[in-house]
């Protein structure tokens, strides 16, 4: 797969932008990046208050494949509409958390599976639409 000339190939794209004022700076004028990171966790927070975010409160599957993605990401910031892969997910965390998905619901799925529907909203329809058939 090539790329366009001038754009960065997908893996090297951020996964999300956060508009700031200014950037935190050391004493010598150099960007703080460890104050950036702590920046910008606050501005994620803040912006998942604000939106609300999609938490999907009665589902029961839904709430527990958010945990697992919390778990795995190490993230506080996913809900039910986060992209695995867009929040720092990779193959060998995806093999991880489909076997723990199994192991909390009894439900053998396939990576390809996790591929297309990276969302635990969209994974949970397609465990509920498994264990249907």
């Amino acid at each position: 797969m090539g790329t366009r000339p001038g754009r960065p190939a997908r893996r090297r794209r951020p996964q999300e932008f956060l508009a700031v004022d200014t950037f935190p700076t050391t004493v010598s004028q150099k960007t703080d990046y460890l104050a950036l990171k702590s920046l910008a966790g606050r501005l994620r927070s803040q912006r998942g208050a604000d939106t609300g975010g999609t938490t999907h409160q009665g589902d029961e599957l839904t709430v527990a494949l958010i945990a697992l993605w919390q778990q795995l990401l190490e993230r506080t910031d996913v809900d039910a509409d986060a992209n695995f892969f867009a929040h720092g997910g990779h193959s060998l965390l995806g093999a991880q958390l489909v076997q723990r998905v199994e192991d909390a619901t009894g439900t053998t799925l396939a990576m390809a599976d996790l591929y297309a529907d990276p969302t635990p909203a969209r994974l949970a329809a397609r465990i509920r639409k498994t264990n249907n058939q």
